[in-house]
């Protein structure tokens, strides 16, 4: 995130700049990269390829807006990954306009195992920016599932997994716990992970919805795992 050296500190032995406490807090955050400029994101792109998709996804945006009074609907569809748009099929896109993309169910299935950040910030659209009435179970299942597949296999949630998890518990209060008894287990089966979705959706205080086939036939177990369909 920065050119110049600094002395090691924090006994851990890396160079880092007093600024990193902040950035680590969610304090600051790094000035906008424009084409040619010294932004720290510019810099940090070209050591680690993918830190640019990671910091202009509509993740942020979609978790940091204040949901429970919302003073504007954000125009996000053209900032959409590329390569995530591509991965959806047209017929699974029911409506599409400067605000949002609302899928069918297969649609929002397909998404769970994309790996991109954008992937997640599609599922958060499905119940975010002003579209509280489409928050079921069902999203908030294939999220946490999501976000178990990440954990495991992609950047930034593995190297930052305990700042991640925080950041998502504090400002998407849906997707409940990570940690823990009720938090993100690979050795959980398919069963025990609906039934975290259920009482993460209790426990965070979010009305929704629960169709009465969920728990048996609306995501078949073969659907999500990994070991059937292999990651995009």
């Amino acid at each position: 995130m920065t050119l110049l050296p600094f002395s090691q500190r924090d006994g851990g032995g890396f160079n880092q700049p007093h600024a990193w406490l902040k950035y680590a807090k969610g304090e600051r955050t790094p000035t906008p990269p424009s084409k040619g400029d010294k932004s720290p994101v510019v810099h940090a792109e070209k050591r680690y390829p993918g830190t640019r998709a990671i910091y202009d996804s509509i993740v942020w945006d979609l978790m940091y807006d204040d949901q429970t009074k919302p003073t504007k609907r954000l125009k996000l569809t053209s900032r959409i990954s590329p390569f995530v748009l591509n991965k959806i099929d047209p017929k699974d896109i029911e409506k599409k306009d400067q605000y949002r993309i609302l899928l069918t169910a297969d649609g929002i299935s397909s998404l769970v195992l994309i790996r991109h950040l954008d992937a997640f910030g599609l599922l958060l659209m499905q119940w975010r920016n002003l579209d509280w009435e489409r928050l079921d179970i069902s999203l908030i299942f294939l999220a946490r599932t999501w976000l178990l597949y990440s954990f495991q296999w992609m950047e930034p949630f593995v190297t930052c997994r305990r700042l991640m998890a925080k950041l998502i518990h504090h400002n998407i209060r849906e997707l409940g716990l990570l940690n823990g008894p009720g938090g993100l287990d690979p050795n959980k089966t398919f069963d025990e992970r609906a039934r975290d979705a259920f009482f993460s959706a209790l426990l965070g205080g979010v009305a929704v919805e629960v169709p009465s086939s969920f728990f048996q036939d609306i995501f078949p177990q073969s659907q999500l795992d990994p070991s059937h369909i292999p990651p995009i």
